[in-house]
């Protein structure tokens, strides 16, 4: 699923900032955005920009704020802002509001129309993590990337949760790792050839002689991987593809937030010819998965718009499980159940963000 950095939104509320004459906060979604007073009001079209939008600058709407943030040039060689989490007059602010008209874009845009590539606005996204060696090749199309919807945007799931508690009492929460995303797969071919391979977020990490001493092919080697890419795949014998992805953390990676003192996996998915299963389940017999959290959806007996906020609050200022002393990037919810008429299938699994994580970066 490819993000929706610049979207044709609707302002769902405006409230006023303690102490400010001049700005309001804006609400889209679960976003709160700063913007001038007067400059909206509420029902007003716009387009939102996420946090990690890329903004060129030489786009002279966007110039001005080359100094509000992380510069870095987009694939186009353009000089970008970054956008990102910050908190001004108190209030938090995440992402980015202009008006249709300022933008150029025609009043009657439809919302929800993805307007990113006309404003070329690109995804900001770390470098990838390769330590000492690593050849890449292009990632294989039968996985599936890593990349849960924020809840900010998943207003419409929440009002259907709000109307059906049964179903979300049955999404199980971990917690989001800050790390580097990591692939582990066990492929059968048409001849019954079986073939193993390693992928960071966006490519496959080769394997060869001179390529084990990255990270991807260490974590392999250390956690046994391809045992346990064998024993599922004994469980599931006529399944083409066997994939476990995770979180790969340590020194090096990403800052190393968590602070840890060595390479570790934790996985997150166990995937089985395309469909998602808990790695914690007993049955699939891996030691190192992502913590699991005994936490609830809390959608009971609330309108959606605080169950929302409700969502968004659990992980504000959470702590992780395994560094107690820094904190969680977030927590990951997933429903593992049956099939449900009326339910989304996108909304089987989402994400919430730490904001007090976010302004710290």
């Amino acid at each position: 699923m490819t993000r929706k950095l610049a979207t044709v939104r609707t302002i769902d509320d405006i409230t006023p900032i303690v102490g400010a004459d001049r700005i309001v906060a804006a609400h889209i979604g679960g976003w709160p955005v700063v913007v001038a007073k007067d400059y909206f009001t509420i029902g007003d079209k716009c387009v939102y920009f996420e946090p990690d939008a890329m903004l060129p600058l030489t786009n002279p709407l966007f110039a001005p704020l080359a100094n509000r943030g992380r510069n870095r040039f987009n694939s186009r060689e353009v000089p970008c802002v970054v956008l990102k989490t910050v908190k001004l007059r108190g209030q938090l602010s995440q992402g980015l509001a202009f008006s249709l008209h300022d933008l150029g874009i025609d009043a009657d845009t439809s919302v929800g129309e993805d307007v990113s590539e006309l404003l070329e606005v690109e995804k900001y996204d770390p470098p990838e993590v390769i330590t000492q060696t690593g050849r890449m090749s292009t990632f294989p199309s039968f996985i599936t990337k890593t990349d849960e919807e924020r809840v900010q945007n998943l207003p419409m799931m929440v009002d259907w949760l709000v109307e059906h508690p049964d179903i979300a009492a049955l999404f199980r929460a971990s917690e989001k790792l800050d790390g580097t995303s990591t692939s582990y797969y066990r492929r059968v071919d048409m001849d019954g050839n079986i073939r193993y391979g390693a992928c960071s977020r966006n490519n496959e990490v080769l394997h060869g002689d001179g390529d084990e001493d990255n990270l991807y092919w260490r974590n392999y080697k250390a956690y046994d991987i391809q045992s346990h890419l064998d024993a599922i795949a004994a469980l599931h014998p006529h399944a083409s593809s066997v994939v476990i992805q995770g979180e790969s953390t340590g020194p090096g990676i990403n800052g190393n937030r968590l602070g840890r003192k060595s390479l570790e996996f934790h996985a997150f998915n166990v995937i089985i010819d395309g469909e998602r299963f808990n790695p914690a389940d007993k049955v699939f017999g891996l030691d190192s998965v992502v913590p699991q959290l005994d936490l609830k959806l809390p959608v009971d007996g609330v309108d959606g718009r605080t169950a929302l906020q409700n969502i968004i609050d659990m992980s504000y200022g959470r702590r992780s499980v395994i560094e107690p002393n820094r904190l969680a990037e977030g927590v990951v919810w997933r429903y593992d159940g049956e099939p449900v008429d009326g339910m989304n299938p996108a909304w089987r699994h989402f994400k919430s963000i730490n904001n007090k994580y976010l302004l710290k970066e």
